[in-house]
């Protein structure tokens, strides 16, 4: 009977330090997860990222020196916004 005791004792102890260590390892999860968000969040200077370039037009032969004569159509740059839209919404890109 009291080899029960000092069995249940003994094991009451391990799964208590097994907690403590559980807790340690999630404050530890749960800090390297912080840091990791922080620093997806910076850029090499270590400032906030600034909104990603927009793109208004594109010139159609990138190596011609006329990029104003040489431009992609509006309509067809919102063409193609709208597909990369409706392929991200759907969760696929071109096919």
């Amino acid at each position: 009977m009291s080899s029960d005791r000092a069995e249940c004792a003994a094991l009451r102890e391990a799964i208590e330090y097994l907690e403590q260590r559980l807790q340690i390892l999630i404050q530890a999860i749960d800090a390297l997860s912080d840091e990791i968000q922080w620093h997806n969040r910076q850029d090499g200077n270590g400032s906030a990222r600034h909104e990603p370039f927009v793109l208004r037009s594109m010139p159609a032969d990138p190596r011609d020196d006329d990029w104003s004569v040489n431009r992609v159509p509006r309509e067809e740059v919102a063409a193609i916004r709208d597909q990369v839209v409706q392929a991200s919404a759907d969760g696929r890109w071109f096919d």
